[in-house]
């Protein structure tokens, strides 16, 4: 894992990366912006053919890493997560195997996503309005068929704290903690995982987090 504590008195510093992580930056040409709802209606969940049972899903892992951090940073307001995927695999339903592409009905055609990138703003602090920024938690999720994976079977998650420039949507990453989620024994597993990375990250002077689970 690599880290290191945030300091709000070096703002001013902010794109200075603690943490150099290509897979975290996610290219326009490349992604795709989805609703939370979009994620949750319209993404199937692959299966992971080396364990014969279903990966944990975007929306699973974007819900734990929202709870997660509503239960640790009790704020009085809703976070709205901006999630951005990419490398799209587009299929259909059983029924229409035999049918043209362009003759495909909207409820034959299925999507999902290799990766997904989340990143949940926190309003913890107003020393942050005057240089524009937001602080920020945010997770990495691919499944084992995205080129970010090395290993057949692997499932990839990474957690992360740092830096948003609300005018420009460009991060800078502080605090990044990498877990393979298959070697995971349960989605409460990873939760206790998600839920000891903020925790670790959330001692900041004048803000009371909420370290029992």
């Amino acid at each position: 894992m690599e880290s290191n504590q945030l300091n709000f008195n070096t703002t001013t510093n902010w794109k200075e990366e603690t943490v150099k992580d290509e897979k975290l930056h996610f290219q326009a040409p490349e992604t795709k912006r989805l609703k939370h709802y979009e994620l949750d209606l319209l993404h199937i969940v692959p299966e992971n053919k080396e364990e014969n049972k279903p990966f944990i899903s975007h929306t699973t892992f974007v819900d734990s890493v929202i709870g997660i951090v509503e239960h640790v940073f009790p704020l009085q307001c809703n976070l709205e997560p901006n999630i951005l995927v990419k490398q799209p695999v587009i299929g259909r339903i059983p029924q229409a195997k035999g049918k043209p592409d362009s003759q495909l009905q909207e409820f034959e055609k299925t999507i999902y996503y290799n990766a997904m990138r989340v990143v949940i703003p926190v309003p913890i602090t107003s020393e942050l309005e005057a240089f524009n920024l937001t602080y920020i938690i945010g997770g990495f999720h691919c499944y084992n068929q995205s080129s970010d994976c090395k290993k057949p079977g692997e499932e990839i998650i990474k957690i992360f704290e740092g830096f948003e420039d609300k005018r420009s949507r460009q991060l800078a990453i502080k605090t990044c903690e990498t877990l393979i989620a298959n070697q995971l024994e349960s989605v409460r597993a990873l939760e206790g995982r998600l839920f000891n990375f903020v925790k670790r990250v959330s001692n900041y002077p004048g803000f009371s987090a909420n370290t029992e689970m």
